[in-house]
């Protein structure tokens, strides 16, 4: 531009087949819309009841917190026990074959 600043120019080259069949038809090309539709705007959803619920206890969850008062009982600690040795080269003749071959 004359400021200084670029100026950019932009060709179309790409025609749509829709453009291609609207060709000439001024009503026709006065519908076709160039850009995507903005966010359609939702409406306050109604406050439907839901009966998807969990047990309620009677008098509400706070009388229940009242109601419910108990200690923890007590755990005795045990020693940890060692655990098994891992055999690697275990003998492959012992274990089951669930191959479908023929016995016999």
């Amino acid at each position: 531009g004359r400021d200084g600043t670029k100026m950019e120019l932009h060709i179309k080259t790409y025609v749509s087949p829709w453009e291609k069949a609207m060709k000439g038809d001024e009503n026709l090309l006065a519908t076709l819309k160039f850009a995507m539709p903005g966010p359609i705007e939702q409406k306050d959803m109604p406050r439907y009841k839901s009966f998807n619920r969990m047990a309620m206890p009677f008098g509400g969850f706070d009388k229940a917190n009242q109601l419910m008062k108990f200690q923890l009982p007590e755990t005795e600690l045990t020693k940890e026990e060692p655990e098994p040795a891992v055999v690697y080269q275990h003998d492959i003749g012992c274990r089951p074959s669930f191959n479908r071959t023929p016995i016999g």
